[in-house]
C-alpha cells in the first residue's frame, strides 16, 4: 500500500515557519549581544530613561522589556551598542547570522496600530509615525484578532514581503480609546524624533506604558 504524501504546507504554515526560524536566529543573537553587556551598562541606561531602581516594584516587565531594548540598541557615550560590537566581531559568520544581525540593527522601534487581519496570516499594522502598512507575521501571537482596533510599542524587522517582531512587541492602552491614543502617540512620536535623543523615544515609550490603565 502506497503511503499518502504529506500535504504541502500552505502560504500561511511558510509564513509562520520563516518568522519562527528568524525569531530564533534573532533570540540567540540577542543574548550573545546580552552577554557582553556589563552590570553597570544597564544601571547607567537606567538612569539615563529614569528608572530610579533596578529593584524598583514599579519596573514591571514591559518596563523591563523597553530598558532591554535601549541596553542593547542604544550606544553608551563614546562606545558602541551591543549589537554593533557583535556585528563587529562576527564578520566572519554565516550569511544568514549576518543577515539577522543586520535587520536586528536595521529593525524600526515605532508605535503601530493593528488595523486588520492580514492575508494570509498576521496582522496589518499601521505605523503611527510613519504612515505605512506592515504585515506582522509573529507565531507567538495566539489572538491576533482580539488585537485588531489595538495600538502596540514594537521594533519591528523587515524579512521578505512581512515584518516581524525583533526584540520588543507589547501592546499598550488596550482599555483606551484606540483612536484617541493612536492620536497621542502620533503627536508626540512625532515631536520627539524632531527634537529629542533616542532616550527620550524610550522614556516616552514609558510614559505610555506607565499611563496604560
Amino acid at each position: 500500500m502506497q503511503e499518502a504524501k504529506p500535504e504541502p504546507d500552505s502560504a500561511a504554515d511558510a509564513l509562520i515557519r520563516q518568522a519562527e526560524a528568524w525569531h530564533e536566529r534573532m533570540r540567540e543573537l540577542g543574548d550573545a549581544a546580552a552577554r557582553r553587556i556589563a552590570p553597570t551598562a544597564v544601571r547607567d541606561m537606567a538612569r539615563r530613561l529614569r528608572l530610579a531602581r533596578l529593584e524598583d516594584p514599579e519596573l514591571d516587565d514591559l518596563c523591563a522589556m523597553v530598558l532591554e531594548d535601549a541596553v542593547l540598541h542604544l550606544a553608551r557615550p563614546g562606545r558602541t551598542s551591543p549589537l554593533d560590537r557583535l556585528a563587529r566581531d562576527a564578520r566572519t559568520a554565516d550569511p544568514e547570522t549576518a543577515r539577522a544581525l543586520a535587520m536586528m540593527r536595521g529593525a524600526t522601534l515605532s508605535f503601530w496600530r493593528a488595523e486588520r487581519a492580514g492575508e494570509p496570516c498576521g496582522l496589518v499594522l499601521r505605523d503611527l509615525l510613519a504612515e505605512r502598512e506592515v504585515l506582522l507575521v509573529d507565531e507567538r501571537l495566539d489572538d491576533t484578532e482580539g488585537l485588531i482596533g489595538t495600538c502596540l510599542l514594537a521594533r519591528l524587522a523587515e524579512v521578505e514581503g512581512f515584518w516581524i517582531a525583533a526584540t520588543l512587541l507589547t501592546p499598550i492602552g488596550q482599555d483606551q480609546d484606540s483612536n484617541e491614543l493612536a492620536a497621542i502617540l502620533t503627536t508626540y512620536g512625532h515631536n520627539v524624533r524632531e527634537a529629542g535623543t533616542p532616550e527620550d523615544f524610550h522614556r516616552m515609550a514609558l510614559d505610555a506604558i506607565r499611563a496604560s490603565p
